[in-house]
């Protein structure tokens, strides 16, 4: 399945990634991820980009399969993926 995963434009040129859309698609088969993270990632799924809404920035950097399934796999734990406080680069529902 083809996911649309939102790429943290501003960190890849921060880093010197240049990537020039503001989405990655993300080819998720049942040989990448486990039942529990694919069922996980289902129900964050709005249109086919994957949404968390978990209160903080939900994009990714560096733009790759194995970032996005780093965040699945750390935001599960109930973690932050990449320490930023609660309300950090989101705005009000």
């Amino acid at each position: 399945m083809i996911i649309k995963v939102p790429v943290d434009r501003a960190e890849c040129l921060r880093q010197g990634i240049d990537y020039d859309s503001d989405f990655l698609e993300v080819d998720i088969g049942p040989a990448d991820a486990y039942y529990e993270e694919r069922e996980w990632i289902g129900k964050r799924l709005r249109n086919g980009v994957f949404d968390p809404k978990f209160g903080y920035k939900s994009s990714i950097c560096p733009p790759s399969k194995a970032e996005f399934l780093r965040v699945v796999r750390v935001l599960m734990r109930g973690e932050r993926p990449y320490g930023e406080s609660a309300d950090e680069g989101v705005e009000a529902p």
